[in-house]
Order: C-alpha cells, then structure tokens, then sequence
C-alpha cells in the first residue's frame, strides 16, 4: 500500500513518532508536531532532547495542546487532537499491550478515522 500524505501530525514521543516526523521532514511533507505539553523532553537524555528540538525546528507547525506539565490527560488530550485532525492514522504498537496507543486507536475507532496497523509488517522484518 501507499500512502501520499498531505501533511503529518506527530504526537514527537520518542521511537515511532519521530521517526515518522524524520521521514515527514525528509520527503518535503509538511509536519504538525502536536506537542501534549511545553517541556515533554524534559527528562530525556541529552541526546533525545537534541534530536526533539532539531524536530521541532523544522515542523511546519508546533501545536502546544496541554498547559501545565505531564498528566496521562494531557497525553490523552493530544492523542484526541491527533485524531481529530486527522483524515487516516499510521500505528506502530503491540496490540498486546495497553497504554496510551491502545487508548488513542480506540478513539480514533470511535471517531471513524481508518487505522493502518504496521506492527505486524514491522514484527516479521525481526
């Protein structure tokens, strides 16, 4: 299958989502970094934080989506932006295991937003 986004939204957690925005930023496809809250790379290795900004320097757009710091709401708030500005989804995630990912793909269920699940694909290249 391909894909031919028009632009990418990022939730810029560490793995999945950034590698994403990489690919987003080296196919000249506008990104949307939709950030849960200011400081989300705080407790990152330096490493981490420094590739996070370099990201974030080249989005297209940096949404902000929670004030204050973490709270699993806020993590949840920016899933359900995601979703809600979304017209498809791309996951990466064991469906054995829940957690935040589980939680954003059954909204995006609720919503009627098509899913496409890479994890198998992703699992027999190991």
């Amino acid at each position: 299958m391909e894909l031919k986004p028009e632009q990418v939204i990022s939730g810029m957690a560490l793995g999945w989502d950034q590698a994403v925005a990489i690919a987003a930023i080296k196919l000249n496809i506008p990104l949307v970094a939709a950030v849960p809250f200011q400081g989300q790379d705080a407790r990152w290795p330096d490493p981490s934080q420094r590739l996070y900004r370099k990201i974030l320097a080249r989005a297209h757009h940096v949404k902000v989506v929670s004030p204050g710091g973490y709270s699993l709401k806020a993590m949840q708030a920016r899933n359900e932006w995601i979703v809600n500005h979304s017209h498809q989804l791309l996951a990466l995630c064991n469906p054995a295991r829940p957690g935040g990912s589980q939680h954003c793909l059954a909204y995006a269920h609720q919503r009627h937003i098509p899913v496409t699940h890479c994890w198998d694909a992703f699992r027999l290249k190991f």
